[in-house]
């Protein structure tokens, strides 16, 4: 059994471009469950919405990453009724690949529970922010082969859901995307952000998010590669949901 509650909130979204492409919007949702008030959003050190830079890959051009934060929570966009069609995608594709006798059931989970996200960048002093990135994934201005996003989730106030003995409490993600993670671009696809060798890395197994931490909150730096001027540039789209597994 798989329990997806629900409320949720519209942090982010992103999609790298080369300067000469149009940028358009890619949204990351992340939400909780419950049966109290909608959960609040803000932004304590603000938002970074784009970054220009020289691209190091492309000479004359100039790279792009937009993001874009919504203060609206999945409550107020869905009015509560259900999980969000793009994690319902995710997820049913991620579960048709499972084996007879190993697929899962999703459910929702309630409305929200109350409380406050507080949104950042890559830790609790930044600003929820675009970035860009060198080859081996450092953030950079002067070597930019990557564009992508930083988001740090932290809660406060916020009432957990009651686990049963078997329950796992933890975030889920479902992605629609256009990118591998060797690089190339593909027709866009939905899929579960899951780790497949979750035993071996020490990590939470799908459908969980591999990331779980002690105080529950979420962090995520996605990432792709610019590709060539006049081509199709990536994006990432995801919905997050405080989960619980059974």
């Amino acid at each position: 059994m798989w329990t997806a509650p629900g409320s949720p909130y519209n942090p982010g979204n992103w999609r790298s471009n080369v300067v000469s492409q149009k940028l358009r919007p890619a949204v990351l949702l992340l939400g909780l469950s419950g049966l109290l008030s909608a959960t609040a959003i803000d932004f304590p050190q603000g938002k970074v919405l784009s970054i220009s830079n020289a691209c190091a890959n492309f000479a004359g051009y100039t790279c792009t990453i937009t993001a874009y934060f919504d203060d609206l929570s999945l409550d107020d966009q869905n009015d509560g009724q259900n999980i969000n069609g793009l994690f319902q995608s995710a997820f049913d594709t991620w579960n048709a690949g499972n084996a007879v006798g190993s697929k899962w059931t999703l459910n929702f989970g309630g409305d929200t529970l109350g409380g406050t996200f507080h949104v950042y960048g890559s830790n609790t002093t930044g600003a929820a922010r675009a970035n860009q990135f060198d080859n081996a994934n450092n953030p950079s201005t002067a070597s930019v082969v990557k564009g992508g996003l930083d988001i740090t989730i932290a809660l406060e106030g916020v009432t957990l859901p009651t686990l049963g003995p078997n329950d796992v409490l933890g975030w889920s993600q479902g992605l629609f995307d256009d990118y591998l993670t060797n690089g190339t671009t593909v027709p866009p696809f939905f899929e579960m952000d899951i780790d497949t060798s979750c035993i071996a890395n020490a990590s939470f197994c799908a459908p969980l998010y591999p990331f779980q931490y002690i105080d529950n909150h979420f962090f995520d730096e996605p990432k792709a590669r610019y590709q060539a001027p006049g081509t199709r540039q990536a994006f990432f789209d995801a919905n997050a949901y405080f989960s619980v597994a059974t």
